[in-house]
């Protein structure tokens, strides 16, 4: 039953309670009665929710503690880059690894890291023009050359 307490804590916590009324009601119906299947499948509308509302900190967070966990290293580890489905970062030893890795049930799991090296491509400025108004068009993708004939 303490499980579903800190579910139903977490559900009145989000930014958006409203959306989450009807399996706040749910979770709360829950007695000893409450057959195990229709308990996890409450449990599942409760997880859902509270992780449909991860802000991208909190992921960045979470991730940084379960590398912390995993590595035991007294400094870092550094996040340097995350998606939704894998995380590039750096230990003491400066080498940057990327994982894969999912969170579910507010807890991360990793596939194997492999050693990464992050790579800056550098792009060239393109020059602005004048438009016919005298202004200039700073949305300009690329520089264009007038076409000529032979």
């Amino acid at each position: 039953m303490d499980k579903y307490k800190s579910f139903l804590k977490k559900l009145r916590e989000l930014k958006n309670p409203d959306k989450a009324k009807d399996t706040i009601k749910l979770l709360e119906s829950i007695n000893t009665e409450t057959p195990e299947n229709q308990k996890r499948e409450f449990a599942e509308q409760a997880i859902d929710l509270i992780e449909a509302e991860l802000t991208a900190n909190d992921t960045r967070e979470i991730l940084r503690n379960a590398l912390k966990d995993k590595h035991l290293q007294e400094f870092g580890p550094f996040i340097i880059d995350w998606t939704d489905t894998w995380v590039v970062f750096e230990l003491e030893s400066d080498q940057a690894w990327k994982a894969d890795y999912s969170i579910k049930d507010g807890k991360v799991v990793f596939g194997d890291a492999i050693k990464v090296i992050m790579k800056t491509v550098p792009v060239p400025v393109i020059e602005a023009r004048k438009d016919k108004n005298g202004q200039y068009d700073i949305f300009q993708k690329e520089k264009k050359e007038p076409i000529t004939g032979e």
